[in-house]
């Protein structure tokens, strides 16, 4: 496999990770296949609109300041996913996947605040369950940050652009906990003869190697694969 991996140009570091990760990968299977079946569990998703304004703001991502919304092409989300014990309602938690450049500290705290105004039935969630992570999106506004630098390129902060991040996504979470549902979980491995442990580096790699080789490179990029 490591030897392919070369004829394919992938750099050393990467055939190392790509090792580790196969390793890792079998371990994880492993262990779910001798875990017993039919286990339950509290599932739930929900999802909310965060778009926000949509004009005269300076988008996050880029730290450009001529990237100014003009309207809508597509809306943004937040999406919500707990997962729980049945028996145990402290137990669970909530991931939060937000279409936004960058967390923030704010936005997490805002979250967790809006949350527990929900009332008591809501009181199992919180700072130690509720994980907040971006998609990096790079066409959403901005001005929502607390911090000083990504402030500078949107002139300061936006509370109607932070507002609508918080506000959707405690609506998602609110959704997703009235969706829940308990549920078993179940796994199964099933080993091919053609399988390998992850293709998409060395083919990455090799699919780059043939396009710079025909193609002029801008910034000074180099013709072959680092390694």
């Amino acid at each position: 496999m490591l030897a392919h991996f070369r004829h394919l140009g992938a750099p050393a570091p990467w055939r190392l990770m790509v090792a580790i990760f196969g390793a890792l990968s079998l371990f994880t299977t492993a262990v779910l296949a001798a875990a017993p079946l039919g286990d339950k569990y509290l599932i739930g998703a929900g999802k909310a609109d965060i778009t926000g304004p949509a004009a005269e703001i300076t988008f996050a991502g880029y730290a450009d300041t001529a990237q100014v919304g003009n309207g809508i092409r597509q809306r943004l989300y937040s999406r919500a996913f707990i997962v729980g014990e049945p028996s145990t309602p402290k137990n669970r938690f909530v991931y939060l996947v937000i279409d936004t450049a960058f967390g923030d500290t704010a936005i997490r705290r805002g979250i967790i605040e809006g949350v527990a105004a929900l009332g008591s039935a809501y009181s199992v969630y919180g700072n130690a369950n509720i994980a907040v992570t971006g998609t990096h999106t790079h066409a959403g506004p901005g001005a929502y940050m607390n911090y000083l630098l990504p402030q500078i390129t949107s002139y300061g902060f936006s509370k109607q652009s932070y507002q609508a991040i918080v506000d959707g996504a405690v609506l998602s979470i609110k959704r997703a906990h009235e969706s829940l549902q308990q549920v078993r979980q179940h796994s199964q491995t099933r080993v091919g003869p053609e399988l390998t442990l992850y293709p998409g580096l060395p083919r990455y790699w090799h699919h780059q190697h043939c396009r710079r080789q025909h193609q002029p490179q801008p910034f000074g990029l180099s013709q072959q694969p680092p390694g």
